[in-house]
């Protein structure tokens, strides 16, 4: 893999999402984080089977589009 820099935001619970939802405030997070320069962008734990997994009821669900 190769970035324009070698600065990485390391992944964190941003504990922003209801009920397994990507809240806009997450998405803006990481939008502002890349546009800032970051050269690689970890996103946080997300639960697969939602809420089954989840750490927290906080925590982005994969299990479906929402």
């Amino acid at each position: 893999m190769s970035t324009a820099n070698r600065i990485v935001l390391p992944a964190m619970d941003m504990n922003v999402s209801e009920g397994g939802e990507i809240e806009q405030s997450e998405i803006d997070h990481y939008v502002a984080r890349a546009a800032g320069g970051a050269g690689v962008v970890i996103t946080g734990a997300c639960a697969i089977a939602f809420p089954y997994g989840a750490a927290s009821m906080k925590e982005p669900g994969l299990s479906d589009d929402k």
